[in-house]
């Protein structure tokens, strides 16, 4: 019988929740414009290089300064940025119980900021309970890409049929799956749970 000895898990709208109309609704509130907002902000551009480490923090908050001509000092900014998350709750538990019985290697892989990073760790201590975290603006490299998945089993030293990868979007499960991964696409916690029983049970 095949044993499952590492879980991989996403981070946003996974182990916490993204609201990023409230971010928007913020910046509205200081003057810019519905239409310049989801010209920088909506674009997959940016936050991809963002989020792939190919700028930087500076760069990133240069970019938005000449964009959006934006006047709220760059401390308040990236407060605003980054205050866009919630707990949730049942998946703070699971975290939590699991990794108390030290069944499973848990390993945080996320395509993020070290803003963003840096807050959810402040604000949600069940993220420490992770014992690596690999993170796109560190590895220079984002999801889907199958690069982030090959260095993540090299780095770790894991096998992929030992492996659970948990993620809310499709085109990363199928990914994972294509490296040799379990995957379960995250909807939310009773169906995880339910298929996470089923994959204990399978294996």
């Amino acid at each position: 019988m095949q044993l499952l000895k590492n879980i991989i898990f996403d981070l946003g709208n996974v182990l916490v929740n993204v609201h990023f109309d409230k971010f928007k609704e913020k910046i509205l509130e200081t003057g810019v414009s519905e239409e310049t907002f989801k010209t920088l902000f909506y674009s997959k551009e940016l936050k991809d290089q963002f989020e792939s480490g190919s700028i930087s923090n500076k760069e990133f908050l240069q970019i938005i300064k000449n964009k959006l001509g934006i006047s709220v000092p760059q401390k308040k900014f990236i407060e605003i940025f980054s205050d866009m998350f919630s707990e949730i709750p049942e998946m703070q538990r699971f975290i939590s119980k699991i990794a108390r019985e030290n069944k499973y290697r848990l390993i945080l892989l996320s395509n993020t900021n070290s803003y963003h990073f840096n807050y959810i760790k402040r604000n949600f201590p069940y993220i420490k309970h992770f014992n690596k975290y690999a993170l796109s603006y560190k590895l220079k490299m984002i999801k889907p890409s199958s690069l982030i998945f090959d260095t993540v089993i090299k780095r770790y030293k894991l096998k992929a049929s030992e492996t659970l990868f948990v993620d809310d979007l499709e085109e990363n499960c199928a990914a994972a799956g294509q490296a040799g991964m379990k995957t379960i696409c995250f909807k939310d916690y009773k169906s995880f749970k339910e298929e996470f029983r089923k994959i204990q049970k399978i294996i």
